[in-house]
């Protein structure tokens, strides 16, 4: 189980940057005259929703990457080298 996760779904995973759109809002944004506002501005409410998706996602991703891995320690006894 934990060999067939790390070597087939967790690299088939998606990119939490592009997955929630913030890749092509970046390309966007710095495409138009808006380039002297940060893109993290309080104001721009796109950006925030966006990166609240990011995050979340992100955080998923850690979870399941830390819950694998104490699957993996709570293994290792019966792990010959």
């Amino acid at each position: 189980m934990l060999y067939k996760w790390w070597k087939e779904e967790r690299p088939k995973r998606p990119d939490p940057i592009a997955a929630s759109g913030w890749s092509e809002y970046f390309d966007k944004r710095c495409a138009s005259q808006d380039e002297d506002i940060p893109l993290t501005s309080s104001n721009d409410k796109e950006a925030s929703k966006i990166l609240e998706i990011c995050r979340k996602m992100e955080q998923e991703q850690e979870d399941e990457d830390t819950e694998m891995l104490i699957c993996l320690i709570k293994l290792r006894s019966h792990l010959w080298t």
